[in-house]
């Protein structure tokens, strides 16, 4: 059987996952959920590009829900036997500079399932409504949440300087224009990168495992942890992105 590649997209609300979704299955798919509905895990399956894709999503997090809704996502993921992950797919609204303690709270919750280096080196973050006429003030905004993530990573997981952490990529994409067929073709062009950069994620790092689900505080317990770190062997794969880069001028940079 072909391997699935199981994506796990999160975020505060508002930051666009399900439309995100939508984008990577090229019909709707997701439903935009507010604060208010029913909280429940979407888990659909699409193949793309040779790839099979297991995409699950989840209503935004808010600081006061975090740690009940995280914990039913990963209950739920072990109930349908879905014990693996390979790629956490952190996606952010750049108009929203001020939300460090949402996304800190839930990335310590994530920590107690996951090893910090399991779940960095598996972790991508999407900027989504990057609008072209608003360029330079998104700019500012997304280098100040770039920022305020460093500052998280920093104090949870301690990525200066540690040889057994890939640094994620960073992608822009804007999820509003569904009528301009160039936009469209440029960011399904970003998802595919997105993609073929989390298979090559997984030749390196291979996949994690779901382990039991604690919350009560960051589980200390990675300080020695080691993963050997491979080259990606795909040269096909390493052209096909440059190809995309240069022929969409997709902006994609690494996490600094």
């Amino acid at each position: 059987m072909s391997k699935i590649y199981r994506i796990f997209v999160f975020g505060p609300l508002g930051s666009g996952k399900s439309q995100l979704c939508n984008f990577i299955f090229m019909k709707k798919v997701f439903d935009a959920r507010p604060q208010s509905c029913s909280q429940t895990v979407d888990i659909f399956n699409t193949k793309r590009n040779g790839l099979n894709l297991e995409i699950i999503d989840y209503a935004g997090y808010t600081e006061y829900k975090a740690e009940n809704d995280l914990r039913e996502i990963m209950h739920e993921l072990k109930d349908k036997k879905l014990n693996s992950l390979d790629l956490f797919l952190l996606v952010i609204n750049p108009f929203y500079v001020r939300y460090p303690s949402d996304t800190k709270n839930y990335i310590k919750l994530i920590l107690n399932t996951f090893t910090p280096i399991e779940f960095f080196n598996h972790l991508g973050i999407i900027f989504t409504h990057c609008y072209a006429c608003l360029k330079e003030k998104l700019r500012k905004n997304i280098d100040i949440i770039v920022m305020q993530l460093n500052q998280i990573f920093e104090e949870l997981i301690g990525i200066k300087n540690n040889p057994n952490i890939i640094l994620p990529k960073i992608y822009e994409i804007d999820t509003e224009l569904d009528d301009n067929e160039k936009y469209i073709e440029k960011y399904q062009a970003t998802i595919d990168v997105l993609l073929l950069n989390m298979e090559k994620n997984y030749e390196i790092c291979g996949e994690i495992s779901i382990q039991d689900i604690k919350f009560g505080g960051v589980n200390e317990r990675l300080e020695n942890e080691v993963i050997k770190l491979e080259e990606s062997k795909d040269e096909n794969r390493e052209k096909k992105i440059e190809e995309l880069i240069k022929k969409y001028d997709i902006c994609i940079h690494s996490f600094s």
